[in-house]
This record gives C-alpha cells, structure tokens and sequence, in this order.
C-alpha cells in the first residue's frame, strides 16, 4: 500500500495556523517581549497557551512534553524575526 500526501491541505493546515499563530502572538507580544525577548516561544494555536526555549530545539522538546505530540503549534523568535511552523 502505497500513502499519498495531499499538499493541497499541508498548504491551508499551514496557512492556518500561521494565520492563528499570529492573532495569537500580537495578543501576547507585551508579555513576552518585557520578560523573554530574543528568546524562542511556541504558541499552542488551539488553547493560546505557550511554551519558551532558549533554542529552537529546547522549545520544540518543551512544547511537546508540555501539549504532546499532536499539538498545533506556531513558532518564533520573540521580538525579532519570521515565524516557523510545527504541525
């Protein structure tokens, strides 16, 4: 049996959580700004709850142990740069 990928929808999963993940993020940029700039933040999209990490790997382990494997999160550096996205 051979699986088939439907890039289709990786392409809207990603668009939406990006697009949550932001909403998400601009609320909390305050927060997180005055006490973990420059710090790595993963943003759960579907409860608003986050998780910081000095790196991208630490956050990621953090995230995962924190909201589990199947969690939807949205990824960034806090105050500075571009988002990444975790399905």
């Amino acid at each position: 049996m051979v699986a088939t990928i439907d890039f289709k929808k990786l392409q809207r999963d990603d668009k939406l959580i990006i697009g949550k993940g932001e909403k998400l993020y601009k609320k909390l940029v305050k927060e997180l700004e005055e006490h973990f700039y420059g710090k790595q933040v993963g943003i759960n999209i579907d409860t608003g709850e986050y998780a910081i990490g000095e790196t991208k790997v630490d956050v990621l382990d953090k995230f995962d142990w924190k909201f589990g494997k199947k969690a939807r999160g949205y990824f960034r550096v806090i105050g500075k740069g571009h988002p990444d996205v975790h399905l």
